[in-house]
């Protein structure tokens, strides 16, 4: 299980090490394996040396063991202790000191760990610790998700690409991630587009180049999608030049990446995922479950938003249609003092709109007793009759106008000349 001249060593120390009863292993980092020992042997095969550290860490301890490695400095010292996952899925218990020292060939920081199996002496304190750290953790985890839903359910539409996006980092950075994305297809057209984005500082975004990607039905992350299932890529360079996700994925710089479908009303919305840039993602259990959650979330957030803006925008046309309207339109309150007045309205009396705007309705209409009568009146019903208008040049028209409530405190008005 030996590696050698990845990394200078001496080789005295390497054979000390390889008859150690302890186990002994070798890292940068990145968890990047160089040395393990023959101890090993009877845990895990020679494959161990293939993988990183961090395909054998149960996900339980490996964001707290990455936490350690990634600010790990020369000199330092520390200890841990560390869940593994062997080949048939039994948990063996260990705790490790670890130093850091720089190798001077290979330019990088080395971190010997040297592990002692605790699994037979404190198997029952670490299950119970190991239970309640779990239990800490999902607490934190599910109120969080609450408080995801709230507040983007309560996200006003001018600030819910933002709101959205800052969602995205809070559990991209949970887990890791460099990029965290929501995609959504357009089963019409049969392209995908980024809609939804963050990323790690110093990350580039991929955003703006992933708008209107072709794709095809038989491409199988679509397929997979489809069957309601994540797409989890280990090492993106490792796939065959012709796949569509490598092409997607390779110009970002993308080591690993995996994605949760999004479906709405049994059709496939899109899918949201994460990307892992610096280093390549392995045992993605934990990362699924979070996208699995955060799918029906954005979902229904995303929903709800589209239905706000196509209402904005239905009101933001309705009041532009009564602007633009030729028969003059005016609103005022029971109390009978103008809210809003349109064009055609300001046209017919020749005030501006300033002068109209909180103005007694009775100053400028005469013998206005019915419609006063109709604003005292509870009922929802229209009232329609012939007013005398006073215009601001001081002559008098006579109009006809046509009322009605518009729930308990306003009125909304049709008037028009009625010698037209």
């Amino acid at each position: 299980m030996n590696i050698h001249g990845k990394i200078h060593q001496n080789s005295h120390s390497l054979s000390v090490f390889d008859k150690s009863p302890y186990l002994v292993i070798m890292t940068n980092t990145d968890g990047e394996i160089f040395y393990a020992n023959e101890a090993w042997h009877g845990y895990i095969s020679d494959e161990f040396l293939s993988r990183d550290l961090w395909h054998w860490v149960h996900p339980h301890s490996k964001m707290l063991c990455m936490d350690h490695f990634a600010s790990a400095k020369e000199g330092d010292h520390f200890e841990l202790q560390i869940i593994f996952t062997k080949e048939n899925q039994s948990l063996i218990y260990m705790e490790g000191k670890f130093n850091c020292a720089w190798d001077h060939v290979s330019e990088q920081l080395v971190i010997i760990g040297i592990i002692e199996d605790m699994t037979s002496e404190a198997e029952r304190e670490l299950e119970i610790l190991n239970l309640k750290n779990n239990m800490d953790l999902q607490s934190r985890y599910w109120k969080l998700l609450h408080q995801t839903f709230l507040n983007l359910m309560e996200s006003d539409p001018l600030r819910f690409q933002d709101d959205v996006e800052r969602v995205l980092g809070t559990f991209g950075r949970i887990v890791y991630a460099d990029r965290a994305f929501i995609v959504e297809y357009d089963l019409e057209r049969l392209t995908l587009s980024n809609t939804y984005e963050w990323c790690e500082k110093g990350i580039t975004p991929k955003k703006e180049h992933l708008q209107q990607v072709p794709f095809t039905l038989n491409a199988p992350f679509y397929v997979k999608h489809l069957l309601g299932e994540p797409t989890y890529v280990e090492n993106v360079s490792a796939l065959e030049d012709d796949e569509p996700v490598k092409r997607l994925l390779e110009p970002f710089d993308v080591m690993s990446m995996i994605s949760y479908p999004m479906r709405s009303d049994g059709k496939l919305f899109g899918f949201v995922g994460f990307d892992s840039v610096k280093i390549l993602r392995t045992n993605a259990v934990f990362e699924t479950q979070i996208l699995s959650e955060l799918c029906d979330i954005f979902l229904t957030a995303i929903h709800r938003n589209r239905m706000l803006e196509m209402k904005f925008e239905r009101e933001l046309r309705f009041n532009r249609y009564i602007q633009e309207a030729p028969l003059g339109i005016f609103v005022c309150g029971t109390d009978l003092r103008i809210h809003e007045v349109n064009t055609a309205f300001i046209k017919l009396t020749g005030y501006d709109s300033q002068e109209l705007l909180g103005r007694d309705l009775l100053s400028v209409i005469i013998d206005g007793a019915s419609l006063s009568q109709f604003a005292n009146n509870k009922a929802s019903e229209t009232l329609k009759s012939t007013y005398s208008l006073k215009l601001n040049s001081g002559h008098v028209v006579e109009v006809t106008i046509a009322s009605a409530r518009v729930g308990e405190l306003e009125i909304i008005n049709f008037c028009f000349e009625t010698t037209l």
